[in-house]
């Protein structure tokens, strides 16, 4: 069964030019392939075309395996009645009673939940009205169960996400349920997801400074 690298959630296609080399470096020799959202190749492909640039390697994209996120299927939205009726306490309380305390920010999805809803807000709200609430729970069950599928029906070895929040931070939360090695980029800065505990482009890894350190003095690069 082949291996593959998901490759999506967001990226511009400015991203992926100097994305794209850092995947190649981390599969060195493996025979792993990349699985691209079919939106964001294609707006890459367009964006190579315009801007008349050439990747050294175009057999990453020729042989990647492509998706469809955004198709609406009908199993998946059964899998998302079933979740909703599995889950009717904690969904209302969301809908209905969801507040800016801390009680209410216990878990992922009332961070993405809460993050998407006020991203659809226009000038004049303060709040999401109803709408704007059902329509985000939906869209971000949708995601969940997507991406679940996603992993059942491919060998994924790891994962490179553009963005960490909204639904692509449902989808980070998948990878890393199933164990699946996660990264982010932000600022033009790759980093990693660990399974239990958030990360950032700007945290400062001290362990990991102090092995560069040491390499850095016994080679004498300085």
């Amino acid at each position: 069964m082949k291996k593959y690298i998901y490759v999506g959630g967001g990226f511009n296609p400015s991203d992926l030019l100097y994305i794209l080399p850092i995947i190649e470096g981390y599969i060195g020799k493996k025979k792993i392939f990349l699985l691209f959202n079919k939106s964001e190749l294609q707006n890459f492909r367009i964006y190579l075309k315009k801007s008349k640039l050439k990747l050294n390697n175009n057999k990453i994209l020729n042989n990647a395996k492509i998706i469809d996120p955004t198709k609406i299927r009908i199993k998946f939205l059964i899998f998302v009645l079933i979740k909703i009726i599995k889950n009717i306490n904690y969904f209302f309380q969301l809908i209905f009673n969801f507040s800016y305390k801390e009680k209410d920010f216990k878990s992922k999805f009332s961070h993405f939940f809460w993050d998407s809803c006020m991203n659809n807000l226009n000038d004049k709200q303060l709040k999401p009205p109803f709408r704007i609430k059902i329509h985000n729970l939906i869209r971000l069950l949708y995601s969940e169960t997507v991406f679940e599928n996603i992993i059942k029906s491919s060998n994924i070895k790891s994962a490179f996400m553009g963005h960490a929040v909204y639904s692509h931070g449902i989808a980070i939360e998948v990878f890393k349920k199933n164990k699946i090695p996660t990264f982010v980029q932000q600022n033009f800065c790759v980093f990693d997801l660990p399974r239990f505990k958030d990360n950032h482009w700007s945290y400062a890894n001290k362990l990991l400074f102090k092995k560069i350190k040491k390499k850095i003095q016994k080679k004498k690069y300085i």
